[in-house]
């Protein structure tokens, strides 16, 4: 009974002690060619709308050990770079790597990112509305023995990694020529004998979502004014 006891809440427990996950965004191949646009934008920080609140739930991962009970929710992270697990700047590092996608693409002249747009002849405006990490256990509403199917390869439970982002593309007289909200969701299971810790994917949301947005600006940039 302990041995199966520990087996149980061993995944919780080194949770608490698993390593800092940071963030580490490459992004795709520098493009060498004429660019379709001769005008310079500025990415500036995004601006951040997302509620204001963190969950950890041990009483998740125990209701899930319940009969019948398919699963339990132990971690809701509205703000992830909160916690104690997460090393990274949302609001900043997005939107560095949104620049560097857009400047490896060979759009624009030239794209930028800085928080001093003046300079720019366009300005792309973010704005953060999710980014939502959610972290599920599951005995199989088999209580504790539920836990010999994880040793078998049977996931531990799932994570899902959420991203939603606007943006505004406007030049300094605040005219706008684009407008367009982004979305991704990143779901995965975790497992006992890989990494059943692993709740940080937030990489693939944003390449996601950086690889949407350099296709819209591909063709939004032939149809804008010349400098």
């Amino acid at each position: 009974m302990k041995h199966l006891l520990y087996l149980v809440l061993a995944p919780l427990l080194l949770s608490g002690c698993s390593s800092v996950q940071t963030w580490k965004y490459t992004s795709e191949p520098k493009i060498y060619k004429e660019q379709d646009s001769n005008l310079s934008i500025a990415v500036p920080s995004l601006r951040d709308e997302r509620p204001n609140s963190n969950s950890e739930n041990v009483f998740g991962f125990l209701g899930a050990a319940i009969p019948l009970v398919p699963y339990g929710t132990v971690i809701d992270f509205n703000v992830p770079e909160g916690s104690r697990f997460f090393q990274f700047k949302p609001t900043e590092d997005f939107s560095k790597a949104i620049t560097e996608e857009l400047n490896n693409a060979s759009i624009f002249k030239e794209v930028y990112y800085s928080d001093r747009t003046k300079d720019a002849d366009l300005i792309l405006i973010g704005t953060l509305k999710e980014s939502r990490l959610k972290k599920s256990f599951t005995f199989y509403g088999l209580s504790f023995l539920g836990d010999l199917l994880w040793l078998f390869g049977a996931p531990v439970g799932w994570t899902n990694n959420d991203i939603t982002i606007e943006y505004k593309l406007i030049d300094q007289k605040y005219r706008t020529y684009f407008e367009k909200a982004y979305s991704a969701n990143i779901e995965f299971y975790n497992r006992y004998w890989t990494n059943p810790h692993e709740i940080f994917r937030v990489e693939e949301a944003i390449k996601k979502i950086s690889l949407e947005l350099v296709n819209d600006m591909k063709n939004i940039a032939i149809k804008l004014p010349k400098k």
